[in-house]
């Protein structure tokens, strides 16, 4: 029983265009689970937190900051871009 109440308790967590900050776009084949875009690694759902992704790009790219991986501009046309992939 108890097995059940956790399946039903995970949170399946859809992709956020707040996570390209972290430098995360939608992954091509099913926009949900966010990838990289600097190792195009796509993370699953259990790393969809923003802190994970933030840890990502800590961990794997130090010389990396958000502020250099994306400028407000960029962000911007990335978001359009991304919804109409996403249409």
């Amino acid at each position: 029983m108890t097995d059940a109440m956790s399946e039903s308790k995970k949170k399946c967590r859809q992709y956020s265009v707040d996570y390209l900050k972290f430098g995360f776009i939608p992954s091509l084949p099913d926009n949900q689970s966010p990838m990289c875009l600097l190792c195009n690694n796509v993370l699953g759902n259990a790393a969809m937190k923003p802190s994970k992704l933030q840890d990502h790009l800590r961990r794997c790219y130090p010389d990396k900051t958000e502020k250099d991986l994306v400028t407000k501009k960029k962000i911007e046309c990335m978001n359009h871009f991304i919804w109409s992939l996403m249409q």
